[in-house]
């Protein structure tokens, strides 16, 4: 079962990390709109750190400023040119266009990092390894173009052909919102 297909409806007892994550994404979106989405994979086929976003409904330039402020802050290791923002029917029920769809959320991405390395076509002109030691200093700059996007100081704004199951009811919005927190018994993440 490829999860990342489950997002539109997914089942608390066939799919329960997904159906509890959005049911909690939709929760705190009721009381505090969420700024970004992204979701994290590794591609085993295309090169390079890219990313998925949503360009519909004539929001393609917004869409597009976050991923070009990471290759501006991380050029050896993010390709703006290897990103894509359409939407295609296979897609449909992926985290990044349900999140879109569902919170109005021009800034939800995939952010997709490459098992096979990178292979940038700017200088310096090599075949550069995703190392340890990179990938560390990727997320650094994109958090800090994040947080530069987000405070004002610059602009703001699988490869599977299956497409979007039909086998179990969706999570309705306004429940998750009505659902009372986790109780302390069963916290989200560990106490600290």
């Amino acid at each position: 079962v490829d999860l990342n297909r489950r997002w539109l409806r997914p089942s608390a007892r066939l799919h329960p990390t997904i159906h509890a994550f959005k049911k909690l994404l939709l929760r705190t979106n009721a009381t505090q709109p969420l700024a970004m989405f992204v979701d994290l994979h590794g591609h085993s086929r295309k090169p390079n750190v890219f990313m998925y976003g949503c360009a519909e409904r004539g929001s393609a330039l917004l869409a597009q400023v976050f991923p070009l402020l990471l290759s501006k802050h991380s050029p050896s290791s993010f390709h703006f040119y290897s990103c894509s923002f359409s939407v295609t029917k296979a897609k449909e029920c992926t985290a990044r266009v349900v999140m879109h769809r569902e919170l109005d959320l021009l800034t939800s991405y995939t952010l997709e990092a490459s098992f096979c390395g990178a292979d940038l076509t700017r200088p310096p002109p090599s075949r550069l390894s995703l190392t340890g030691r990179r990938m560390p200093v990727t997320g650094r700059r994109s958090s800090v173009s994040a947080d530069a996007a987000l405070a004002g100081d610059g602009p703001t704004t699988s490869e599977t052909t299956e497409h979007c199951p039909a086998d179990t009811p969706a999570v309705d919005p306004s429940a998750a919102a009505a659902d009372p927190a986790p109780s302390a018994s069963a916290p989200l993440a560990p106490a600290s």
